[in-house]
C-alpha cells in the first residue's frame, strides 16, 4: 500500500494520480510543529504513518538514491521543512507503480519538473460575508466649557436681570440688592414666601 500526502489538497500518490516519495514526520518538536501547521487542515494529528511528499519541499533537501531502485531521502542535518504547495494536475497519467518502491523515472521527473503553486487552500482562509464597512471620519470639536463659563460669569450687580430668574420664581431689584423668590398659596389661599435668593451689589449670593 503506497502511503498519501497528508497536505490538504494534495493528490500524489492517490489513485489516477502520479507517484511520489513521501516522508515521515520528524521527531523534532519543533520541525514536527512546522509540518503539521503546513498541512493546513483543521484538527488534524498526525500519527507514525503520516507523510508528506518530496513535491512540497526545496530542491536542497532532497537527496537521491543511488542505483535503478535507490530510493529519495530528506537531508535531515539541514532541518527541512515544506513550503511549497502543489496542484497534482496529472489525473489521466499512468500509474508507475503502485507499490511502495518508487520509481526512479517518477522520482526524476517530480524532482526536475517545476511544481504547479496552488493558493492555499479555502477550507483554512476565513470567508468574509460582507465587506467591512469603511471607517466614519470622526470630527473633534474644540472644548467649548470656558467659552460657556464666560457667557454664564455675572460680571457686576448691574448685569444681572430678569431673564436670570430662575423658573416659578419672581424677582425685584433694589439699589443695593435683588432678590428672587418662589411665592406659592398654602391650604388657607394665603400667599406666602417658601424660597429666596438675595444677591447684593458685591455679588454675595445667601438662601432664605
Amino acid at each position: 500500500m503506497v502511503n498519501k500526502c497528508v497536505v490538504s489538497g494534495c493528490m500524489s500518490n492517490h489513485p489516477g494520480y502520479n507517484n511520489a516519495a513521501v516522508f515521515s514526520f520528524p521527531k523534532d518538536q519543533d520541525l514536527f510543529t512546522r509540518w503539521k501547521r503546513f498541512c493546513c487542515r483543521n484538527d488534524f494529528n498526525p500519527t507514525p504513518y503520516s507523510r508528506i511528499c518530496m513535491l512540497h519541499f526545496e530542491p536542497q533537501y532532497i537527496k537521491k538514491g543511488d542505483g535503478i531502485n535507490g530510493r529519495c531521502r530528506l537531508n535531515k542535518d539541514l532541518k527541512p521543512v515544506p513550503t511549497i504547495f502543489v496542484v497534482n494536475n496529472s489525473a489521466n497519467t499512468p500509474i508507475t507503480n503502485a507499490s511502495t518502491n518508487i520509481s526512479p523515472k517518477t522520482t526524476a521527473q517530480a524532482l526536475t519538473s517545476p511544481p504547479v503553486v496552488s493558493k492555499i487552500p479555502l477550507s483554512v482562509t476565513p470567508i468574509i460575508s460582507k465587506p467591512r464597512k469603511s471607517p466614519r471620519k470622526r470630527i473633534f470639536h474644540e472644548d467649548e466649557l470656558e467659552t460657556f463659563r464666560k457667557a454664564d460669569k455675572i460680571n457686576n450687580f448691574f448685569s444681572i436681570d430678569e431673564s436670570m430668574c430662575p423658573p416659578g420664581f419672581s424677582c425685584k431689584k433694589y439699589v443695593d440688592h435683588m432678590i428672587f423668590f418662589k411665592l406659592e398659596v398654602d391650604e388657607k389661599s394665603v400667599p406666602c414666601i417658601n424660597e429666596t435668593i438675595r444677591v447684593d451689589d458685591s455679588l454675595h449670593v445667601q438662601l432664605f
